[in-house]
């Protein structure tokens, strides 16, 4: 049992064959999510039960544990266990149980004090596959700062055959809805900067072709004069007075 609370009045039992028992608050689960803010009323039974002072643990077996654990400790301010600089996976399962139980506003610190570990991915010039990860996140987290953030950077860098990893978490529910736009608009963009382009530079590219059009007539009639004079000897491309 890990006690986040050590006078909690839930238990909650994370997983399903290595399963986790926490000692938690119900109070502070059902302020930072209004899920286990509707689970913990008296018109669900484990609420009911919370009210007749009957403690059963509460079965979560589809939650991982470990995300479970840091989100409690968040919550709790138990912050010992918590991660300071943890990879995009680990983030990517808190944000799975953020997005689940309604807790993104009660982690935003924490979640948003990760990602920006992770600048390089936002400010890359390059398209990189983690960007499709970040994307996911952020959108998960519903962090629209930091999702503006990665959509701006996968429009700018992505390429037409850049590689879209399918198996990252999260590639389906983005793949169908948020993906196709921003390939869309990324392609829109280039169009019309290159359209620009071609716009502002037409006149340069003019104004080059007509001010070497007569040096390169007097070049080609330099040339043909030369073939077509009987005299052996090279003519002088000045004319002698």
């Amino acid at each position: 049992m890990d006690y986040f609370d050590p006078d909690g009045d839930v238990t909650l039992e994370v997983g399903q064959e290595l399963k986790a028992h926490y000692s938690v608050s119900s109070k502070v689960l059902g302020l930072a999510s209004p899920v286990f803010k509707a689970m913990f009323s008296p018109q669900f039974r484990e609420g009911s039960e919370l009210a007749a002072g009957i403690r059963k643990p509460i079965p979560l077996p589809d939650d991982d544990p470990d995300s479970m654990a840091i989100i409690c400790g968040i919550l709790h301010h138990k912050t010992d266990g918590i991660p300071a600089h943890p990879s995009l996976e680990t983030i990517g399962d808190v944000a799975v149980l953020c997005d689940k139980y309604k807790m993104c506003e009660a982690t935003r610190g924490w979640t948003q004090a990760w990602l920006s570990k992770y600048s390089h991915i936002f400010n890359s010039p390059e398209f990189r596959p983690d960007m499709l990860t970040v994307l996911w996140i952020t959108s998960a987290l519903d962090d629209a700062e930091n999702f503006t953030s990665i959509s701006r950077a996968f429009i700018v860098s992505y390429r037409n055959n850049a590689k879209l990893e399918k198996d990252s978490p999260g590639f389906d529910l983005l793949h169908n809805s948020v993906i196709p736009k921003l390939i869309e608009t990324a392609k829109e963009i280039k169009e019309e900067t290159l359209a620009k382009f071609s716009r502002a530079l037409g006149p340069v590219f003019s104004y080059i072709s007509w001010t070497s059009l007569p040096e390169k007539l007097t070049e080609c009639a330099y040339h043909r004069r030369a073939v077509d004079s009987p005299s052996s000897e090279p003519i002088n491309s000045e004319e002698q007075p």
